[in-house]
């Protein structure tokens, strides 16, 4: 796990759970390390592209979204003291820092799942 400097330190570890499988079932890939923040101000109901958290992951982390419009993007499950929350992923893209691509990282654009929605407000 090569970690940019110039990424935002990660802060948490998540599961990722693909297309058709959810929690109970064990996750598809399991501890992985990444860095949430809440992006709650970025919620605009009249645009088609909205989300409530951002996750950073280093460049290694296979993880899928569902742009544009595809069923089948990953899902993300972080335990946390309040509650397990679970989060859909948006959109993912690669954030490029130099052309050899050695301090890339990946950030997704991730929405709180409803049917855990008190759960990541202290993330």
């Amino acid at each position: 796990m090569a970690v940019s400097p110039l990424m935002p330190p990660l802060n948490a570890m998540c599961d990722i759970y693909r297309f058709g499988n959810a929690p109970p079932a064990p996750p598809d890939v399991a501890g992985v390390h990444c860095r949430i923040l809440p992006r709650f101000g970025n919620i605009k109901p009249t645009v088609a592209f909205t989300y409530t958290h951002v996750f950073y992951f280093t460049l290694d982390t296979d993880v899928r979204d569902r742009w544009p419009g595809a069923i089948n993007g990953d899902s993300l499950y972080v335990p946390d003291h309040n509650g397990p929350a679970f989060f859909s992923i948006a959109f993912v893209e690669r954030v490029r820092i130099d052309r050899g691509g050695g301090r890339d990282y990946l950030r997704a654009y991730v929405n709180l799942s409803d049917a855990f929605s008190g759960a990541a407000t202290e993330l």
